[in-house]
């Protein structure tokens, strides 16, 4: 069998195939020298036409159903030492090319990462060192003990279920935390191996959970699916984490909820329970949630109301980075 390895210009493939293990394949098969990307394709096409393997990762290089049958006539397999192959394997897949994907493979450290940056985030870590740094030690010991509920019994959502996902739940299990799951794809066996009384929605996730912690997969579909609604449901301290690839967020109105102080949700049960003077129960009937969610929503639009008081109007919230972003407190 005759290969090559395969990427864009500048891409990854000396680090997913360094270390010894482009060697390692070379000493198996017949390697072509180099590296073949959108720049050399057109001058190898004679030597490519005899390649039945191509390796490849992050930065693949994307063709067209005709450039595969031009450059790649006698190609069988595709070892793609990465995860999703979604946005390069179609032509490959309708010309007959099988595709391997390490994706169950990439999904433990990915899932090993998340498990520990929601156990952080559940206790205030990254809040309280940066706190730590910049106010001294009270301010971070303040902020772990009082203000974030740690880990045992606190509400942790997970968006998807998938091989990522999955993982997170099984590792999440050992830390006692009390899961809820959103996946409308998630097979009833595998929901109940995964030890999943119920699913949950989206609505009900944001508006209980601590930490949320985004596994969907990216498609058509999910695009864009995470909107300012869910995210101006989340509570003072509430995290959100996403490891995946953004395109389910509408980055803008997550900006816009990071930066509001009483979320449309809060004022709109903080009127009902001291305008009208409805109950929790009464609240939850008339908007459709439980009244424990209700009591929640009370507390923690009290809470940024006395903020605002306490500085005499509205004040930006800062954030957190791509990878984890916070709905935090700002002190006091």
């Amino acid at each position: 069998m005759k290969g090559c390895f395969a990427c864009k210009k500048g891409g990854r493939i000396g680090y997913l195939y360094g270390g010894g293990r482009r060697e390692a394949i070379e000493a198996r098969i017949e390697i072509l020298p180099g590296v073949v990307d959108e720049e050399n394709l057109s001058a190898r096409r004679e030597e490519l036409r005899a390649c039945e393997a191509i390796f490849c990762g992050w930065d693949m290089l994307e063709l067209t159903e005709e450039q595969v049958a031009e450059f790649f006539p006698n190609l069988r397999v595709i070892f793609y030492a990465a995860g999703s192959v979604r946005y390069f394997a179609a032509p490959f897949l309708r010309r007959g090319v099988t595709v391997l994907s390490a994706w169950q493979v990439m999904a433990e450290p990915v899932a090993q990462f998340t498990a520990a940056l929601i156990t952080l985030a559940n206790k205030g870590a990254h809040l309280a060192l940066r706190a730590y740094r910049e106010q001294g030690y009270a301010e971070g010991k303040r902020l772990v003990e009082q203000i974030f509920p740690g880990t045992c019994d606190t509400p942790v959502g997970i968006l998807g279920a998938g091989a990522i996902g999955s993982r997170v739940i099984e590792r999440l299990r050992r830390e006692r935390v009390e899961l809820m799951v959103y996946d409308p794809f998630l097979p009833r066996a595998r929901q109940e191996a995964l030890g999943l009384d119920r699913l949950y929605s989206l609505e009900e996730i944001f508006s209980t959970c601590q930490t949320i912690s985004c596994h969907i997969a990216n498609n058509e579909q999910t695009r864009g699916m995470l909107t300012y609604r869910l995210f101006s449901r989340m509570g003072d301290t509430a995290c959100f984490v996403n490891t995946g690839r953004g395109a389910q967020v509408v980055e803008a109105d997550l900006v816009r909820a990071l930066r509001e102080d009483v979320t449309p949700r809060q004022r709109e049960v903080l009127l009902l329970y001291y305008a009208e003077q409805l109950n929790t129960r009464q609240i939850g009937e008339k908007l459709g949630v439980d009244k424990s969610t209700v009591a929640r929503t009370i507390k923690r639009g009290e809470a940024r109301l006395r903020r605002c008081l306490r500085r005499g109007g509205l004040s930006e919230r800062g954030g957190g980075g791509t990878a984890l972003i916070f709905l935090h407190p700002r002190g006091g």
